[in-house]
């Protein structure tokens, strides 16, 4: 028979056991044996009971209970100490053995469980099964073995009496879970951490872990389209956030929230379409931007929508004139600074001068073969305040060379906006004057510009 004091020199052993091997922070998901959802709830009962007069447990079981199962639990468990030393004496990689020391974990758990479903108040089973799990669980996450982890995470809990421990061992659950995308079992134990980091009889909270479960909180929140408790969560985290770029990052996220006022869809849906973009996938893209319009909410939402998709019809699909309306659509409901005559607003500001440039664009590459519909989009460039409208009204003069007396209405026009003209520019303005005068027989006018003309 194998002592009672064996036991004392359990945990020892396995916190020996344990070194080298991979932190349990590594939660890779890796192909599961059986599903996650799956799991054995039958040892939680006796593992969490407390009232020994609500028990029956009678003399032979309590002495088969420790005579026969744990004695055999004890010597599987003496073999993987046995086989843990080789690798604290470097004779072994846990590379080499995890399987075997699984193996005898498993088959020690076995008996262990066994022994304490006829007397669960067995201190020495108790305390085995314990030593058994805290060395399960790192193999287990080694192995990425995480449906046999979960159970052996879960079990242990209802063997815990320290809040804080409670806490980290719901946030190891929560991240299984979130790995796996199961968004609302992930979220249920990441708030239980919480819960249980609050609850622990301690001064001065680990802000650390806290960010940590309200980080993974806010974001199972997010997967669930949850809007508000995930803005909460992030506002949370972003008050204890340990470095300045985790602030940054919640930051994005609470950006990604208010981006359509809570409509995460709305948000996810535009991440998708700018993703097809950056790919090159402008149909795609195009498609992703049409339906996002449709489930927008709030007007600066549509706005940019209609922007962004204006840019990848006129830029991307050759779509120049249905892109060109669906911006002026937008930028023409804009309210105008009465002195500037543009969109205080910086984003809207951006809007309106693309518009510009995008019909001064489309003219420009119509001049040559379809001078009615150049003269349209420079008329429609020119119309309202921008960076490039006198450079509008110089083409619009060009193209009026005909017309003397348009075409010196449409230089005036320019010259008033000469301070947005380049060298080049100016050079053509002059040359257009001197053209314009000499056709109405204005030579002295002529010469005036042809000499401001040879002046640059």
């Amino acid at each position: 028979m194998i002592s009672k004091r064996f036991l004392f020199f359990i945990v020892p052993l396995l916190i020996i056991a344990t070194t080298g091997i991979a932190s349990n922070g590594a939660l890779q998901v890796a192909g599961a044996a059986k599903s996650i959802t799956a799991i054995d709830t039958t040892m939680w009962k006796y593992l969490s009971a407390s009232d020994r007069s609500q028990w029956t447990i009678s003399k032979e079981d309590s002495e088969k209970a420790y005579r026969t199962y744990f004695v055999n639990g004890a010597k599987a468990f003496r073999d993987f100490t046995i086989l843990s030393q080789k690798i604290e004496t470097k004779r072994a990689t846990i590379q080499d053995i995890a399987d075997d020391l699984i193996k005898c974990l498993s088959q020690a758990r076995g008996e262990f469980e066994k022994g304490i479903k006829l007397d669960p108040f067995n201190n020495y089973l108790r305390t085995a099964i314990t030593a058994v799990y805290l060395n399960l669980d790192p193999l287990l996450a080694y192995k990425n073995d995480n449906p046999n982890r979960l159970q052996i995470l879960f079990n242990k809990i209802y063997l815990e009496t320290d809040p804080l421990k409670k806490a980290d061992l719901y946030n190891k659950i929560g991240k299984i879970y979130f790995n796996y995308k199961s968004w609302e079992k992930a979220r249920d134990n990441f708030q239980l951490a919480v819960a249980n980091i609050f609850e622990g009889e301690v001064t001065d909270i680990d802000t650390a872990k806290l960010f940590d479960n309200i980080y993974y909180r806010g974001y199972s929140h997010l997967k669930l389209y949850e809007d508000e408790p995930a803005l909460t969560s992030f506002e949370n985290a972003s008050m204890i956030a340990p470095t300045e770029d985790q602030k940054k990052d919640l930051a994005r996220w609470i950006d990604y929230i208010n981006w359509d006022k809570g409509n995460i869809h709305a948000s996810e849906q535009y991440q998708n379409a700018k993703a097809f973009y950056a790919e090159k996938k402008y149909d795609d893209a195009e498609r992703a931007y049409l339906d996002l319009i449709q489930i927008v909410q709030t007007e600066h939402a549509r706005d940019e929508i209609a922007y962004r998709l204006s840019m990848v019809q006129f830029n991307n699909l050759d779509k120049k004139p249905e892109a060109i309306q669906r911006l002026w659509n937008v930028v023409k409901t804009f309210s105008l600074d009465e002195t500037t005559g543009v969109p205080n607003e910086p984003t809207q500001a951006e809007y309106w001068e693309s518009y510009c440039k995008m019909c001064l664009n489309l003219a420009a590459n119509s001049f040559y073969e379809d001078k009615k519909t150049a003269f349209i989009y420079f008329q429609k460039a020119s119309q309202i305040e921008s960076s490039i409208r006198g450079n509008a009204f110089l083409n619009l003069a060009i193209m009026s060379l005909n017309n003397p007396e348009l075409c010196l209405n449409f230089c005036d026009r320019s010259f008033s906006y000469i301070d947005r003209l380049n060298e080049s520019d100016k050079k053509m303005l002059y040359n257009t004057y001197y053209r314009a005068y000499q056709q109405k027989g204005n030579f002295d006018e002529a010469m005036k510009w042809f000499k401001k003309f040879n002046e640059i």
